[in-house]
């Protein structure tokens, strides 16, 4: 499941691209797998980790939710750019949940039904 996110890039030169659509769609995780060599389920695993403080996290990169934000706004017809482009030209970055599960490999129930 992909959750629906409202994602506001707002860029150096005062330009602000919004968009709400699929956040962390198959497309988006594949590409994500394809582009970083990281499994999706591994990363999932190492950001339940952050509470450790003896946990390795060091793979965790903010350029990983740069990433799938850049991809939802490029749906939303954003003129973002390629990606190296955006995060050289972004200067703040807001993702906020609408609804559903943030990250899909979580396997809690949706919001609003009840566990089976």
């Amino acid at each position: 499941m992909t959750a629906t996110m409202r994602v506001v890039a707002v860029m150096q030169d005062g330009t602000k691209h919004e968009t709400v659509g699929a956040y962390m769609a198959l497309s988006d995780r594949v590409a994500f797998e394809r582009k970083y060599a990281v499994s999706v389920a591994e990363l999932r695993r190492e950001t339940r980790r952050l509470d450790d403080p003896e946990a390795d996290v060091s793979s965790l990169r903010e350029e990983h939710t740069a990433f799938y934000a850049w991809l939802t706004l490029r749906r939303g017809d954003c003129p973002v750019g390629d990606f190296d482009a955006f995060i050289g030209d972004v200067d703040d970055l807001t993702l906020e949940r609408l609804d559903g599960p943030v990250d899909p490999t979580d396997p809690g129930p949706l919001p609003g039904t009840s566990p089976s």
